[in-house]
């Protein structure tokens, strides 16, 4: 029988040497809050990049003062939307051909197309976010978010650095 040691050794080997055992898995990360943007930093109208685990999403408030954070890349031509993008009311438009999605992802309005006979396909991923102490935090991971964490206590004069 073979000694521990040597088990180990046999182990790593196949490890080391057999690189497809981590090729067939994805990269993990943990599910969680993050930190998107300070809230002062996102004015109502604008549009920011944010990058994530090499992911792009498209941070935008709209004219009365609603977040939204969506995938970059626009599903129906692949422009980017976080750098052609317009904040039009509380949607964000496409600046290659006006398509406006929601904050939800859900697009709303296609030029010259009706309303009700847009494709529920036609969609962005979407991500949730809450507005906290100054901040946007996005949530990563499975649908539905788990409840952000209490931060009240950091709006209060009272609370020192």
């Amino acid at each position: 029988m073979p000694s521990r040691r040597k088990r180990l050794q046999d182990y790593d080997k196949k490890i080391l040497g057999d690189q497809r055992i981590c090729e067939k898995q994805p990269a993990e990360y943990p599910i969680g809050w993050y930190f998107a943007r300070f809230s002062e930093d996102l004015k109502p109208g604008e549009v920011v990049p944010v990058e994530f685990m090499s992911r792009q999403f498209a941070l935008f408030r709209g004219k009365t003062g609603k977040v939204g954070m969506i995938d970059s890349r626009c599903c129906h031509m692949g422009a980017d939307l976080a750098r052609s993008g317009q904040v039009s009311g509380d949607r964000l438009a496409c600046g290659y051909h006006h398509w406006e999605f929601e904050s939800n992802g859900h697009c709303a309005a296609i030029p010259r197309v009706p309303d009700d006979s847009i494709s529920p396909r036609a969609k962005q991923l979407s991500v949730p976010l809450v507005e906290r102490a100054g901040s946007i935090y996005f949530w990563y991971g499975h649908k539905p978010a788990r409840e952000f964490i209490d931060l009240s206590y950091l709006d209060s004069s009272n609370f020192l650095n």
